[in-house]
């Protein structure tokens, strides 16, 4: 028998759980099928004088979905906290037509949550003077502060008299988190002091540098090739173009951080914007978000993303009325920086055809990207988009706030709610636009613009992107055209997904031109009970964009993603899938497994996680360990390897990954074993360090393995401490 010899690198981690090896799954997942759900939508109709009408019948509406109308079942005139009439639209006997029933509301609440309305003040952090500085109260609303502007505003809309019923709460979003304020309360002296908190907490100084840059820009841009002419000639026009170097040096970094921060802002603000869509929905009724945003930067890569934050809401029945004081606080016009973004990508561009020769400088090489983010610098045209498609409207100049917080006061208090069930007979994912009018003059309908086509998920958001997956789920047979493993891990009570996609099986789209490629793939995982139902979802979507020097690098490459889940203890299936975007065909690949969660093992007994390979073992930041995270410890970042066919031969190791749950303050041992043919071919014993406190050490070692004869083996690591043990194991084939 051969002793193996262990590099290994410690560390400690907590957790407890036992488990039973993954299984074929023995019954078919539940079938997507086609039924109708019922819609409800809000509307606010005004007269061409901008009153509110409140006298509508059912019959005066016509609701087209998809283009096909609708039967409208139920229509209601909700003032304030009462439903002041309920207007029903039925079948009229065994006829064609239809009857409208008229009630009066009930003396008191039908669903006390129904009646009980939301009112959700989101503040983006602002920039503005420093704190100690301003005076808020007694400050002119015109003066040009974003934050004296914003402060009118939600005082004026915590003055409205909406009754006890009305629920309001403060938030402040950053950094794609939401951070609670004020909890919903109807206490206003509270609301107004978190209104005071929230606009007073500090905020990224993005206006200011878009300033900046844009002042840079007119300087370093518009520089003439002067001729030089002898040597002062000559030194002055150096010292001139070193000048204009510099400057161009410096604005190349402005704006580098300028594109890092915009990027990051978008990421930000949907990330934000999407977790609060999904605690709302858990509300029935209309609930309204009333959004204080420095504005919305949405690139080119988040589109698809905002129209599904966009269906999430009209699915939630959320209002989004979006508060952005920019244009009325700033002497820099909400276009002008994306005109002179333009503008620079124009020149670039002139350039790009004229030039014969030299070094291709970083706005010629970057001229694209500059032209798609000069209509992203609008950031009017994402907030517009989102208040006004999801029933809304946008809040832009607050120059007279009197008359805009009087119709928004009207609109969160007087609406109708309309109630009808489309038929849907695929869940393609397409979007089905939302038409109403009314059979009167002169009257504007105020409405969502529609919702995706998606199947019904409990507690889940469906994304369009997802549809192909889910079809594909319940496709006989499953399609395998994208090759892909997927596989689960366990560590203490956290259950590890991990998907691993080669990438050299995935669509690559070249654009010789301008010397880039692209590769879109989406990644879909549901894990169901045993009745079927789904309670967990994984998802990603990866749109990737690289130079064409990295190309051959990347089709060499795998794509690992995971993702961490924690699942009581019984029987589940996993279904995972993958998607290649770019492919004609929507390519997908499809696996399914069953997996078994068994009773935690109690704290005072030793147990030990899965055993998993390393594909790589990357450097990470103390400070940057994320502690929720299994494969993270000090020793760096595990990317786990799902292919259990190692390479041996001379020099040849395997990377083992694992994390042992023993008692404190008592010596242990590791045992591995490499079993073929029912021998122990090989064995190595190795000390293991002290657990912390609560009983939880790391172990990665690289194994030695070219010793072994090519074949397959079975290892065994077994976790030994005062006389008890606890084994796991796993299949490795060695190749030649």
């Amino acid at each position: 028998m051969k002793r193996i010899c262990l590099a290994a690198v410690f560390l400690l981690i907590a957790g407890d759980l036992a488990r039973l090896p993954a299984q074929e799954p023995q019954q078919q997942p539940a079938t997507i099928t086609a039924t109708s759900q019922e819609v409800l939508l809000d509307l606010v109709v005004r007269d061409k004088k901008g009153h509110l009408l409140k006298n509508l019948k059912p019959e005066e509406i016509t609701v087209t979905d998809d283009g096909a109308p609708q039967q409208i079942r139920s229509l209601r005139l909700r003032t304030g906290a009462e439903i002041s009439t309920v207007q029903t639209t039925t079948a009229a006997g065994g006829g064609g037509g239809s009857q409208t029933v008229v009630r009066k509301a009930p003396s008191g609440p039908v669903n006390p949550l129904r009646d009980v309305r939301v009112v959700t003040f989101a503040f983006d952090p602002l920039p503005g003077a420093n704190a100690n500085n301003e005076r808020l109260n007694g400050a002119n609303a015109g003066g040009g502060d974003r934050r004296i502007l914003v402060k009118k505003v939600a005082e004026q809309l915590l003055q409205i008299d909406a009754g006890a019923n009305f629920y309001w709460g403060v938030f402040l979003m950053g950094r794609g988190r939401i951070n609670v304020v004020q909890p919903y309360t109807t206490d206003k002296d509270k609301l107004l002091a978190a209104v005071d908190k929230a606009i007073m907490s500090p905020g990224i100084v993005y206006a200011e540098q878009s300033d900046a840059v844009g002042q840079l820009a007119p300087v370093t841009s518009d520089v003439p090739a002067a001729p030089v002419t002898g040597a002062a000639g000559g030194a002055a026009a150096g010292a001139a173009g070193a000048a204009a170097a510099m400057a161009q040096l410096s604005q190349n970094m402005a704006e580098f951080e300028l594109d890092t921060d915009r990027a990051q802002r978008g990421r930000d603000d949907f990330f934000a914007l999407r977790g609060m869509i999904r605690e709302l929905q858990r509300l029935p009724g209309r609930k309204t978000l009333v959004y204080f945003t420095k504005g919305l930067i949405m690139l080119p890569e988040f589109h698809s993303a905002f129209e599904e934050l966009i269906a999430s809401a009209n699915r939630a029945n959320v209002t989004i009325y979006c508060v952005d004081p920019a244009v009325a606080s700033t002497g820099l016009g909400n276009n002008d920086q994306g005109l002179k973004i333009m503008s620079a990508a124009a020149r670039s561009s002139a350039s790009n055809m004229t030039k014969r020769g030299g070094p291709v400088t970083r706005d010629e090489a970057t001229v694209i990207e500059h032209a798609e983010a000069s209509i992203s610098t609008n950031s009017h045209l994402a907030t517009l988009q989102l208040a006004e498609d999801t029933g809304g409207f946008l809040i832009a100049n607050l120059n007279d706030t009197d008359k805009i917080v009087n119709r928004l006061s009207e609109e969160i208090n007087t609406y109708y709610e309309l109630t009808y069930s489309p038929t849907i007979e695929k869940y393609d994912g397409h979007f089905r636009k939302i038409a109403v009018k009314v059979a009167r003059p002169d009257v504007r309908v105020q409405s969502r613009s529609g919702y995706f086509a998606l199947p019904y998920i409990p507690g889940q958001s469906v994304f369009s992107y997802e549809v192909p997956m889910l079809s594909a789920l319940t496709a006989s047979p499953a399609p395998k055209a994208v090759p892909f493993r997927a596989g689960v891990k366990f560590f203490g009570p956290t259950t590890a997904v991990v998907f691993d996609v080669p990438l050299k099986g995935i669509t690559m789209i070249k654009d010789e031109a301008a010397k880039t490629f692209r590769c879109h793939l989406s990644l879909l995982g549901l894990i169901k009970d045993s009745q079927g139902v789904i309670v967990k979802k994984i998802t990603r979507d990866v749109p990737v964009s690289n130079s064409l020097s990295n190309l051959d690098a990347t089709l060499a490459g795998h794509f690992i993603y995971t993702q961490h889940v924690t699942l009581a203890p019984g029987k589940y299936t996993l279904e995972t899938a993958v998607l290649d975007r770019e492919s004609d065909k929507l390519l997908t690949g499809v696996k399914k497994q069953v997996l078994v969660v068994a009773q935690p093992a109690p704290s005072s007994d030793l147990s030990m996680s899965s055993l998993t390979l390393v594909r790589k073992l990357a450097p990470l930041d103390p400070d940057a360990i994320d502690l929720t995270d299994p494969f993270e410890f000090s020793g760096g970042k595990v990317t786990p390897e799902l292919n259990e066919s190692v390479q041996g031969g001379k020099g040849s190791s395997i990377g083992l990954y694992l994390i042992a749950y023993t008692q404190p303050e008592q010596d242990a041992k590791l045992v591995i074993d490499f079993i073929q043919d029912s021998k122990v071919v090989a064995r190595s014993e190795s000390a293991l360090p002290k657990a912390d406190g609560h009983g939880r050490i790391h172990y990665a070692a690289n194994v030695p393995i070219d010793s072994l004869k090519p074949g397959q083996y079975e290892l065994y690591a077994k976790v030994i401490q005062s006389g008890k043990g606890v084994q796991e194991r796993m299949l490795v084939d060695i190749e030649q």
